[in-house]
């Protein structure tokens, strides 16, 4: 009984949502998408949603997602039963109405994010194609050591209480079986929510829905650089944190794998997708991983598009090839 009112309420969202695409209030449906998006506590920011408990909020502020701290988001999630309401009806409503999504994308990028860094994502969109590994995939879901640095001080007046920063924080628990329960109630809700859904979304998109996706993706990747302290302190070269890395390199692999989804619409994005690329393999030579996938990722959409299109787009994808030729910024 106690989830009836949240029924309702979402139940509201939904009609409101149907009248805003039926009469195509792009910015209704934008802050129907927006506050669901909070009410998930799926958002990376910390400031995401009164929902999150005091766990997910300090995960949340994180700026390096270790194994235990995602397994604690995960925990959380689990347990909280109006949080997986709102995430159910945010990705049913956008798989349904995306065609009038313009500024929620950007939160909708953000919940996507989330789940790639607390590891919810389906592996149809953490195992991409590849051109040098046998298998012919990839994992971009990779798995990074925590850097602890030796000189910490841990005698202060905090740590004796249990609150600074000492080897216990850095020590790692597994789940008890009840924990272990919440993180499979969490795993099989993302998977209802078929996030992996908006890569097929994108070909029935409109053409504004998906321009405006496509600059989200764009908008997302440089927000992170922008937020990066190797950035904000004026280094002459650009190298992010290896978990800044897989975030873009996450956005990277949206954006190839939309882009192969409207092949018949490819004049049409394509100066924003080979702008991308093109700063990425030219900006980024101290982040051989995500180069790496920028080449792997123009050399797809080329083999996938160079002799099926008209001449003039042909053409530019050919033209392109000439950024493999260029040095990057090492």
């Amino acid at each position: 009984m106690g989830n009836v009112p949240t029924l309702k309420s979402l139940n509201g969202y939904r009609k409101c949502a149907s009248i805003a695409a039926h009469y195509g209030m792009s910015d209704v449906f934008d802050n129907l998408i927006i506050h669901l998006c909070k009410f998930s506590t799926l958002m990376t920011s910390a400031e995401g949603s009164a929902e999150q408990n005091l766990e997910m909020q300090r995960a949340g502020g994180l700026t390096e997602m270790t194994t235990q701290n995602a397994e604690q988001v995960t925990i959380a999630f689990g347990e909280n039963v109006k949080a997986q309401m709102a995430a159910k009806a945010m990705f049913q409503l956008v798989h349904t109405h995306g065609d009038i999504l313009r500024e929620g994308w950007k939160n909708i990028l953000d919940c996507v994010l989330h789940l790639f860094r607390v590891r919810l994502l389906p592996s149809a969109l953490t195992e991409v194609e590849d051109f040098v590994d046998s298998k012919g995939w990839v994992s971009i879901q990779r798995t990074h050591t925590p850097k602890i640095s030796p000189n910490r001080n841990d005698s202060g007046l905090l740590s004796w209480f249990g609150l600074g920063g000492s080897n216990y924080d850095t020590r790692e628990t597994k789940p008890t079986p009840d924990q272990q329960q919440l993180i499979k109630i969490a795993q099989s809700v993302i998977a209802e929510c078929h996030p992996e859904q908006l890569i097929i979304d994108g070909k029935y998109l409109t053409s504004s829905a998906l321009t405006e996706l496509i600059n989200a993706l764009v908008q997302a990747s440089s927000n992170i650089v922008s937020q990066s302290e190797a950035i904000k302190r004026g280094q002459p070269t650009r190298k992010i944190s290896e978990q800044n890395e897989d975030a873009m390199i996450l956005y990277l692999e949206l954006m190839v794998s939309i882009t192969l989804e409207n092949k018949d619409r490819l004049s049409q994005i394509w100066p924003s997708v080979q702008h991308h690329l093109q700063w990425l393999m030219s900006t980024f030579g101290r982040n051989p991983v995500l180069v790496e996938r920028a080449v792997v990722g123009l050399l797809r959409l080329a083999n996938r598009n160079l002799f099926r299109l008209k001449e003039d787009i042909a053409e530019e994808i050919l033209q392109s090839l000439g950024m493999l030729l260029v040095n990057c910024s090492c």
